[in-house]
């Protein structure tokens, strides 16, 4: 019933018989030291998998996602808002949430980290400043934790909806030109 190697370990100088146990307990400890390790990165891959399912349904969004800690570090961004902000995920993570993001943005975030109260601000920002090149909602939702504030941010394309808007309005005066 012992199974520890150092018990079951003959002397070499028993002959060729004690040479071949060992060598037998040998490939048995590395087979066993073997199975082990395979079924540790088993178990490390399928925990990575269910964070990857998390992080795979945050990245079908269409809105982007950010996570900011209360140091203004983003945390973690999906797909969606590297795209929506011209860079790479990487990059974004990278650095900090003022150096990242547009000044109005950032200050929002700032202030919903740092406000006592659970105030949830919006902002609306035109990327390129034209009013062709895109324009961004970011809605920013403390999360407040004993020990940490994080900001979730989450960040919509709203150039659609302004252009649509902007017709609505140019038909709408047109035919209140013509009721005249």
């Amino acid at each position: 019933g012992e199974t520890a190697r150092a018990a079951l370990t003959v002397s070499p100088a028993l002959g060729a018989e004690a040479s071949a146990w060992n060598a037998l307990l040998e490939a048995l400890f590395g087979a066993r030291e073997s199975v082990l390790k395979e079924h540790a990165a088993e178990l490390l891959e399928s925990k990575s998998t269910q964070e990857t399912g998390l992080a795979a349904a945050f990245d079908a969004l269409w809105d982007g996602i950010l996570f900011v800690n209360d140091n203004m570090e983003i945390e973690w961004a999906n797909g969606a808002a590297a795209v929506m902000l011209q860079c790479s995920r990487e990059d974004l993570e990278a650095g900090g949430a003022r150096d990242r993001l547009p000044a109005s943005a950032a200050e929002a975030i700032e202030g919903a980290l740092t406000s006592a109260s659970v105030t949830r601000p919006t902002v609306e920002v035109d990327m390129g400043g034209d009013g062709d090149s895109g324009v961004l909602r970011f809605s920013v939702r403390p999360i407040r934790r004993d020990d940490r504030t994080q900001a979730l941010v989450v960040i919509e394309d709203i150039s659609q909806q302004r252009i649509a808007g902007d017709a609505q309005r140019a038909f709408l005066d047109q035919v209140a030109h013509e009721l005249r």
